[in-house]
């Protein structure tokens, strides 16, 4: 994870991604001890081996954690 907001990330992998992919996320963050947990994330971009996600399908309690999250780092 190298960039974080409440709508969606900007990631690195060795893994190979394509525009349009769906990903299920679980993002180990420091505010708890089990993981944010975005049940749909589609690939927007990618960049050789960096790609943009959109978070569109996440649990109103997760996003609230994540939004709180983002707001305390900034």
């Amino acid at each position: 994870m190298l960039d974080l907001s409440a709508n969606g990330c900007r990631a690195g992998s060795l893994t190979p991604v394509e525009i349009g992919m769906v990903l299920h996320l679980s993002i180990f963050l420091p505010d708890h001890e089990w993981a944010l947990r975005i049940n749909e994330a589609i690939v927007r971009w990618v960049d050789k081996n960096e790609f943009g996600l959109e978070f569109v399908s996440i649990t109103m309690a997760q996003r609230e954690r994540l939004r709180a999250l983002v707001m305390k780092a900034s």
